[in-house]
């Protein structure tokens, strides 16, 4: 244990700092490390509210409303693990489809280029809806009441991915079976 509070404490003052840490590890340690910390407070916010309810300090419903808030909080917090693992694999999707799929499709047919030059645009109008969400998010996050802008950010992302994968499926399904997809 007496290994790791360094480690935790570096997380805890300044962000991930191998250096200060100690030693040196990869952004998905940092990122556990980041997650470990959010466990551990939560923890400790639950453990302060049980003691100050035990001494007296804090009343049954002002625990309760703490603890309300705490729950909703890390419900938020797993909204947004959730989309932004999404977004990530919509970007990571138009990004294998912009660098590898549609030069492709575009030497061997070139006459798809209208449909591949509107597919790329949507794929930057879709990345701007993503960045929409995100910000909806961090507002919902840090407290404001953004349930209604989130709604609105999903609800723009939704059109803009139905619209465009129905035109996708419209107009690329036939030439990739004829070309594959590299």
């Amino acid at each position: 244990m007496r290994a790791i509070l360094p480690i935790l404490f570096a997380l805890v003052a300044g962000g991930c700092d191998p250096i200060a840490a100690g030693g040196s590890f990869s952004g998905d340690k940092c990122a556990a490390g980041d997650a470990t910390l959010d466990t551990l407070t939560i923890g400790n916010a639950f453990r302060d509210l049980g003691y100050q309810v035990a001494a007296g300090v804090t009343g049954i419903a002002a625990a309760r409303s703490q603890l309300n808030e705490m729950t909703m909080r890390q419900n938020n917090w797993t909204l947004g693990t959730y989309c932004e693992s999404y977004c990530r694999v919509v970007a990571t999707h138009h990004t294998i489809e912009d660098q590898s799929v549609f030069p492709h499709l575009r030497r061997q047919d070139p006459r798809l280029g209208p449909v591949l030059d509107r597919l790329e645009a949507e794929h930057h109008l879709i990345h701007d809806v993503l960045e929409g969400v995100d910000q909806a998010l961090v507002g919902l996050v840090s407290g404001q009441d953004g349930r209604t802008e989130l709604r609105a950010a999903v609800d723009q992302l939704t059109d803009a991915l139905l619209s465009h994968l129905s035109y996708e499926e419209r107009e690329l399904i036939e030439p990739l079976a004829r070309h594959s997809f590299y």
